[in-house]
């Protein structure tokens, strides 16, 4: 696995890490430009690759996400709660840090497992990884479900997926996107998935899947 191992390197990949965490709510409403959901996956996966530390990298890249993604928590907490600001303020700050494990844990199990299966593989597990994460986060403590990726979609012709798939199928076809440019995976398998999703998302579209 490759690496940079000067410090300007690694903090150059650090603060890569956190910029690409800020792009990923971009990609949903108000702003909704999607692909820089998927652009940001894609480069956090990728930067995970060259990092010395890589599960302080996805933390990196979490705090990025959720701090940019959630900071409406502390608008809750101040106006509609009512508790001053440095209550709401660390209140806020500890959510963002919690939610920020999740990436982090995704680069953990994945680095555990990678050892043990197929290059052409790894994109896969990528995804599955992150997914069962996404799922835990929305259920955990009683669940955040706000910036699952697959919802970047639901607006555009791949949203034409989710009578099929589900928001959570949605979610893997866009990380697993995102994990083969990440890896610049050559999987065929993978390749094929990801183009039919991405070809057959607007085809689907012109269907009716019901009626008044």
């Amino acid at each position: 696995m490759p690496r940079l191992d000067d410090t300007r390197g690694q903090i150059a990949l650090a603060f890569a890490a956190i910029v690409a965490g800020i792009l990923y709510p971009l990609g949903f409403a108000p702003i909704g430009w999607w692909p820089l959901t998927l652009l940001s996956l894609a480069i956090f996966i990728g930067i995970t690759r060259w990092s010395v530390r890589p599960v302080l990298t996805g933390f990196l890249f979490g705090l990025g996400l959720f701090g940019a993604g959630a900071s409406w928590v502390y608008v809750s907490i101040h106006d509609f709660g009512h508790a001053a600001w440095p209550i709401a303020g660390m209140l806020t700050a500890l959510f963002v840090i919690y939610l920020a494990l999740y990436p982090a844990l995704s680069v953990f199990f994945f680095r555990r497992l990678e050892h043990w299966i197929p290059v052409h593989d790894k994109p896969l597990m990528w995804a599955l990884i992150w997914c069962l994460l996404e799922a835990v986060r929305s259920e955990l403590f009683g669940g955040f479900g706000w910036l699952r990726a697959g919802y970047s979609l639901t607006t555009q012709p791949w949203g034409a997926w989710a009578p099929v798939i589900g928001e959570a199928g949605i979610l893997f076809f866009v990380v697993l996107s995102a994990a083969l440019v990440g890896l610049n995976s050559k999987s065929r398998t993978s390749w094929l998935l990801v183009a039919m999703f991405w070809i057959a998302g607007p085809v689907l579209d012109r269907l009716r899947w019901s009626a008044p």
